[in-house]
Formats: C-alpha cells, structure tokens, sequence
C-alpha cells in the first residue's frame, strides 16, 4: 500500500513540474564584452576586443560602427573571440561611434553589449619636397613632413627618368614619425643632361599611402675644371717696319738715257773752281713709269735719281743740275749713266709681254732679212 502511494506522488509531481515553465538560470555578473581602439588615422580605425562567456554560450560577435547621428554605417560579425579589426576608407576629421554586441545561444537571456566609443579621424599628413644643388650626377632633395596627428610607418622618395618613366631610385627615409620634421638626402648616380621627376611618399601605420610630386629637375651638362699649364712665352723682339717700294707696272717703260750738258772750260787759276752746268731735260712719262735722272760728277759717278709718277700721262719737266768740277792739272771727265734695263714685276713674274714684243721684233726683222735677200737674187738672175 505504501509502495503504491508514493509512485502515485511521484507522477503527479512530473506532471506539475512538466506543465510549469521553465525559469532559465541567472548569468554571472561576470560574464561581459570588451572594446577599445587600438590605432586611428585619417582613414582607418583599428579595434580590439573580448566577450567573456562560458564556451558554447555565444552565438556571434557584431562590431557596428555609426556616424556621429548615432546612423549605422557598418556592420562586422567576427568569427574569433578575442576579435580585432580595422575599419577602413573612413572620412579624414569625420566622427565616429563603435560598439561591439555580443549573441548568446540561449535567445531567451538576450544579447550583451559594450560600452561606445566615440573617435574622431584625424586630417591627412602632408609631405612637401623640395630640390637644391642640382648637378651633372646628383641633386639633393629636402622632404617637410606634416602628420597631423597620424603615425607614420614609413617616409621615402622615388626618382623616375621622364622620358621612359623608368624608376631610376628609390628609398626609405624615415620610420615611425610621430612629430613632424625635415629631412634632406642627396640622390646620386644621375645621368648629365637628363630630366627626371621626384616623388615622395608615406604609409600610415594603419597602411594607408600617398604620393606627393612630381617635382621636375633636369641635371647640368658636365664641366670641364682642368685647365692646362702653358709655358711661358717668350716676349717678341720688335722688328723694323720695311719700307714699301713703288711696284712698277708690269710692262715696265725704259726710261730714254739722259743728257749731259757739256764740261766747262777750266780757267787758268791756281785754284781750281767747280762750275755748275744746269741742263734741262724734258721727257714724255706714262702712268706709273719711273723717270730716271743721273747727275754726273768729277771723278766720281753719280747715283741714278729715280722718280716715280702714279698720276695720268703728262709730260713732266725735270730740272737736273750737273756740277763738273774741273782741276788745272787733270782733263774733265764725263760718266755716261748705263740705261736702266727693264725688269719684270716686283712680284717675280715672268716679264711675258717683253718676250713677246721681242720675238715680234725678231721675225720682223727676219721677214725684212728674207724680202732683201730674194729681191737681191731677182736682180741677180735678171
């Protein structure tokens, strides 16, 4: 009867506990969700985070970014626990609000969440470039470099040839920049006489990049700085100046032989006196014929006395005194000046019109020779 009675009790209470609902147990305080922001820039924001909940007990992990209206802009399960990820081609100086919810498997206990952060991008950095002492092979380019509040993991420069846009150099100036600053390099192993484009670039540390440039250079043709010695030269000895002579025509008109006036008669003194005799001469000179006049002397001949006209045929009157000195003791003697012969030009030709003059004066002469003789054999045979 007893055993009865008790399995009676214990199926009324399966039934009661079977129709009653189901209380679902407390979770731990414990039991949260973590985030925070581990790097920002201008266009990128990276966060990490945890939920602490018993394995089995998580359904997903959604990270929601909103602007700064609290309107979702974007939406991330993460598949690990704990999570990171990076929010990417953000807006520079725009605001932002992230939170990160966490689903559990049991529907009915709701979902957890963390608490908002709120981040403001920065603006972009900057990077300015300038050129200085351009050569034949190098040139040294200065990098100004503005952060903006952003880490810079990498600062360099690129150097392309611009008629191939070949990267001729290119290297990594700077790391880690947190400060602004300045920063010079000289770049080497230039051609001469070439142009080329400078660029200069950066990487944030959350991987966003940008070029500034190009700056354009062209480098200078090389210069020759050896100069060399020369010996020392002598200093010249001044030379006499030649006097210029009068050049003769080149047929040369022989001047007629001159006249000399006749000797005075000597007195009978015991001192004897020169006498003067003064003849004239009158001759007809073409142009640029020399007039020759010779002054005899006593004893002694007299140098010839050359006279050159270069003005239009005249006749020309020339005066010549002839002074004869005549001792008692000796006889008066007269000296023929020899005429002058005709020479050829000063500049050493040969003098071919006198050649041909002669050679016509010659055959003349034979033909008169050669007319006389048959006209004497005519004569003779008659």
């Amino acid at each position: 009867m007893k055993i009865r009675t008790t399995l009676f009790v214990l199926v009324v209470l399966l039934l009661v506990m079977s129709v009653l609902p189901v209380v679902p147990a407390e979770v731990e305080a414990a039991y949260t969700v973590t985030l925070k922001v581990d790097a920002i820039d201008c266009h990128n924001i990276k966060v990490s985070g945890q939920a602490y909940f018993s394995e089995g007990q998580i359904k997903k992990i959604s990270i929601v970014l909103q602007d700064s209206m609290n309107h979702p802009i974007k939406t991330v399960d993460v598949t690990v626990n704990p999570y990171v990820y990076t929010f990417k081609d953000l807006n520079y100086n725009q605001t932002y609000k992230i939170t990160t919810h966490c689903f559990l498997e049991n529907s009915e206990v709701g979902h957890f969440e963390s608490e908002t952060i709120t981040r403001k991008t920065p603006l972009e950095p900057v990077l300015a470039g300038s050129l200085s002492n351009i050569t034949s092979s190098s040139v040294m380019l200065t990098t100004k470099v503005t952060v903006n509040s952003n880490v810079l993991k990498t600062v360099g420069y690129r150097v392309r040839r611009v008629s191939d846009n070949a990267l001729v150099t290119s290297k990594v100036i700077m790391t880690n920049v947190s400060t602004g600053g300045t920063r010079s390099d000289t770049i080497t192993g230039l051609m001469p006489n070439t142009s080329y484009n400078a660029y200069v670039y950066l990487e944030t540390q959350l991987g966003w990049k940008k070029e500034f440039g190009p700056y354009n250079f062209k480098t200078k043709i090389p210069m020759i700085t050896t100069i060399p010695t020369k010996s020392p030269t002598a200093t010249p000895k001044p030379t006499s100046t030649p006097t210029p002579k009068p050049s003769p025509t080149s047929t040369p008109t022989p001047s007629p032989t001159p006249t000399v006036g006749p000797t005075a008669t000597p007195k009978a003194t015991a001192t004897p006196k020169p006498t003067t005799t003064v003849t004239t001469t009158q001759s007809t000179t073409a142009v640029t014929s020399p007039v020759e006049t010779t002054e005899p002397a006593a004893n002694t001949p007299t140098p010839e006395s050359t006279t050159t006209t270069n003005t239009t045929a005249a006749p020309v009157e020339t005066t010549v005194p002839v002074e004869t000195t005549v001792p008692s003791s000796t006889q008066t003697q007269q000296t023929t000046p020899e005429p002058t012969q005709p020479q050829g030009n000063d500049n050493g030709e040969f003098p071919w019109t006198v050649l041909i003059v002669a050679l016509v004066a010659i055959a003349g002469i034979g033909f008169g020779v050669g007319g006389a003789l048959m006209i004497v054999a005519r004569k003779k045979k008659s």
